[in-house]
């Protein structure tokens, strides 16, 4: 197991979308989540559940701890200075000017611990016309035009079905964080740093941006391609595959791998195939797949070097062999309801394919251990019995 980030103390005040730091305690950061007492963060609310426990929240706080803190009081603020003092990255996504009126934003955080990198997560940012407007993934996908590129053609949009902005700007914002680690640990100066979600998904539509310059029309063309035949979805004698060609030897090889060599002389180039695609080849193509299994289609294809798979369900993706051998299919064992499956982690050191993750905490699991490391006991109950922690 590497764990690059070992001893890296990370405080996560995020709520709802807490993925960033998820990836930190992956890979070997402490990782203190502050939540507030009582209630905690409201992805512990967050469906669906396993037993009444949000099995969300054990995959996006697994490897956690939880101490609560009352950010609204004097004395929760002081306390989070003090650990502030010690800590090595800080990262939120309230909304815009809450910190700081709460007297703890970067400018007064970066005085206690100037090496302190501060992670800020937005729906928009923190500069623009739209900066203080709030969004969940819906409406960040709406205006990202990802909606406008996604769906059948002059039929309606469609949001892409998880949650993309969440996790690619979480994704973004670990990266930054890192890399202003990188440079705290080279010049002993931390920095703030921002990731809004419409930014994050704005950032994968190059594709679509280069139509517009070309004057194409950038809208959406269902499972076909602007410029290759057959890339596409098709229905085979028990579901669905998909096919992506993209050069004129894999269709060729396709057309061997099938017993098709004539179609490989009648439509030899992309312009040819695309003339003929849905007039003429496709039907072709839905004819002989309808006597092909998804099997027989993924191993044909397979051998012949051709780009292409089974269109899994994800009770069917969730077995797949190559993603439980790549480790992207585990089980978390959460202490209140056992095995919880969960997703793996994408990046991989030296080959190394497996990993151990531990448990979500409960609330307020370790309010003991970090606070106790700062005041004695008699000091927290009074916190506790004052509701500030």
């Amino acid at each position: 197991m590497i764990l690059p980030l070992k001893g890296v103390r990370i405080l996560d005040l995020t709520t709802i979308n807490p993925f960033t730091d998820t990836e930190f305690s992956d890979y070997g950061a402490e990782v203190i989540k502050v939540e507030r007492p009582g209630s905690g963060d409201t992805i512990r609310d967050y469906p669906p559940f396993k037993d009444g426990v949000s099995a969300y929240h054990c995959y996006t706080d697994r490897g956690k701890k939880s101490i609560t803190l009352n950010l609204k009081a004097d004395q929760g603020r002081e306390i989070l200075k003090r650990l502030v003092k010690d800590a090595d990255v800080l990262v939120e996504n309230f909304k815009n000017g809450t910190m700081e009126k709460m007297g703890l934003g970067f400018d007064v955080l970066s005085q206690i611990n100037p090496k302190l990198v501060y992670g800020k997560l937005s729906s928009y940012g923190s500069t623009g016309p739209q900066k203080d407007y709030i969004a969940y993934d819906i409406a960040v996908q709406a205006q990202s035009g990802i909606m406008d590129a996604t769906g059948e053609p002059g039929e309606e949009p469609c949001r892409v079905g998880c949650y993309v902005s969440d996790h690619l700007s979480c994704t973004y914002l670990g990266t930054a964080i890192v890399l202003a680690l990188y440079h705290a640990k080279r010049t002993g100066r931390g920095q703030r740093v921002e990731v809004a979600m419409l930014d994050s998904v704005v950032s994968v539509m190059g594709e679509k941006v280069a139509a517009l310059n070309c004057g194409a029309d950038a809208s959406r063309t269902g499972h076909l391609h602007d410029a290759y035949a057959p890339y596409d979805i098709l229905r085979c004698q028990d579901g669905w595959v998909a096919l992506a060609i993209t050069e004129d030897s894999q269709w060729a090889a396709f057309c061997r791998a099938f017993g098709q060599d004539g179609w490989a002389a009648q439509y030899p180039t992309h312009e040819s195939r695309r003339a003929a695609y849905l007039e003429t080849l496709r039907p072709q193509l839905e004819g002989l797949l309808s006597q092909v299994t998804r099997a027989e289609f993924d191993s044909r294809c397979a051998a012949a070097g051709v780009p292409a798979g089974p269109v899994n369900t994800m009770e069917e993706a969730v077995e797949n062999q190559h993603l439980k051998f790549r480790g992207m299919m585990p089980t978390v064992t959460d202490q209140r309801v056992g095995d919880v499956l969960t997703v793996g982690k994408a990046i991989k050191f030296d080959g190394v394919l497996t990993d151990g993750f531990t448990t979500a905490p409960l609330l307020g699991q370790n309010n003991d251990e970090i606070l106790g490391a700062y005041y004695s006991r008699e000091e927290l109950a009074q916190f506790l019995a004052d509701g500030v922690i």
